[in-house]
């Protein structure tokens, strides 16, 4: 009798460790169609992200929403470079990308209220500088139930030299965070 008790516990256990959250319903965010000409390899139109504000970040924490987000300004060279291999990865995958412009005019960051908002929202993710955390991009970062899951910050090589590998390690990194947001 204790070894039956027993072991429908430890199944009860592996099941709630195997549990997933619910994304079976659509977590709605405000998003804007955003032009990803300035990217290498990205059109402005034919592409997987749709583009959003840190005020809807912050509501997807609050309201415990999901969805797969990236920091990205088009100045970067590191982001240049990663945001064609995560839209190749969200293209395979079909999964969306909310993506939020670092240097947006209509959607400011820097010197706003967003900026302490986004910083805060993302203090667990941000690497140290030279006068402590910063925000760096790009940085792309999936939430679940309000709970950032999973983040990238750069790219997985430093510096400007990369290679095939790298693009592939890079991949591989982006295929994994984003894969549990399969349709």
């Amino acid at each position: 009798m204790k070894k039956i008790i027993c072991l429908l516990i430890l199944l009860l256990c592996l099941s709630a460790c195997n549990k997933k959250p619910d994304m079976s319903k659509p977590f709605e965010l405000e998003t804007y169609a955003c032009d990803m000409s300035g990217y290498e390899g990205l059109s402005s139109t034919k592409h997987m992200f749709k583009g959003t504000t840190v005020r809807e970040l912050e509501r997807t924490v609050n309201e415990k929403g999901y969805g797969v987000f990236v920091l990205s300004r088009t100045g970067c060279n590191h982001c240049q470079m990663a945001m064609q291999y995560l839209n190749a990865v969200a293209e395979e995958l079909g999964v969306t990308i909310y993506y939020i412009d670092a240097m947006s005019d209509e959607y400011p960051i820097l010197g706003t209220d967003n900026y302490d908002i986004l910083f805060d929202l993302l203090y667990t993710t941000l690497n140290e500088g030279d006068e402590g955390k910063e925000i760096q991009t790009p940085e792309v970062f999936t939430v679940v139930d309000g709970i950032i899951t999973s983040y990238q910050v750069g790219t997985t090589w430093t510096g400007s030299d990369y290679d095939e590998n790298d693009i592939n390690e890079l991949k591989a990194v982006y295929r994994k965070m984003l894969t549990p947001f399969c349709e």
